[in-house]
């Protein structure tokens, strides 16, 4: 379960919403929407780990990442399954070895299992060889959504990773990812500015401002 209790988001110092505390249990898929520029992307970054909590905590599974604002936990080692907006994917890699990138250390057997699993999923099979450039911009972010699975994280985190995607493949992705939180039994959050998409992909959905966080 992630637990977040009196949040607080800053940028620049500057506080940009009123505390913030929520649960998601394991299994799952909260979608987040709400205005641009009220905090979404810094709510899931500093979840991952990538942006400083003004105050409050956040624990996933009974572990406590942030405690009254200190970290506890580096970025590092939450094992968190993170796909920002764009892509990002490394240009002179193929998909397979965007993926195995992150499963270093991983034995060649194990590795190829958990590819082929998360590629299958996301019906991209048959990109497995192809480079960043010869891939649609759907495609593309199939295999962000691939590499932020592939580790194996306890906790999913995709940031407008919906966007730029037409609305009927947006659906279609957003509930496979519905499907993969369900299955692993982990938590998950799905930021989208598009409200009505996100009622389309899971029941749960909030709203941010700020004001805070309220249940859609």
């Amino acid at each position: 379960m992630l637990e977040i209790r009196d949040l607080e988001l800053e940028v620049n110092k500057k506080r940009i919403t009123k505390p913030i505390s929520f649960d998601i249990p394991c299994g799952e898929l909260t979608c987040l929407s709400g205005p641009s520029g009220v905090g979404k992307t810094t709510l899931i970054r500093t979840i991952a780990g990538l942006h400083k909590a003004g105050s409050g905590t956040i624990s996933v599974n009974g572990v406590c990442f942030v405690k009254d604002g200190k970290e506890l936990v580096p970025c590092h080692l939450r094992k968190v399954g993170y796909a920002p907006q764009e892509p990002s994917l490394y240009p002179h890699m193929t998909v397979k070895e965007n993926l195995s990138f992150f499963l270093r250390g991983l034995n060649l057997e194990t590795q190829t299992k958990r590819i082929e699993s998360v590629i299958e999923q996301l019906q991209i099979t048959d990109k497995v060889d192809c480079y960043p450039h010869q891939l649609s911009g759907g495609q593309a972010q199939r295999v962000a959504i691939a590499r932020a699975i592939v580790n194996d994280p306890q906790i999913l985190l995709f940031d407008e990773t919906l966007s730029g995607i037409h609305t009927e493949l947006a659906i279609k992705v957003g509930q496979i990812i519905l499907k993969m939180v369900s299955e692993k039994n982990i938590p998950g959050i799905l930021v989208s500015h598009d409200l009505e998409l996100t009622k389309k992909i899971s029941p749960n959905t909030c709203v941010l401002n700020s004001q805070g966080l309220k249940r859609s």
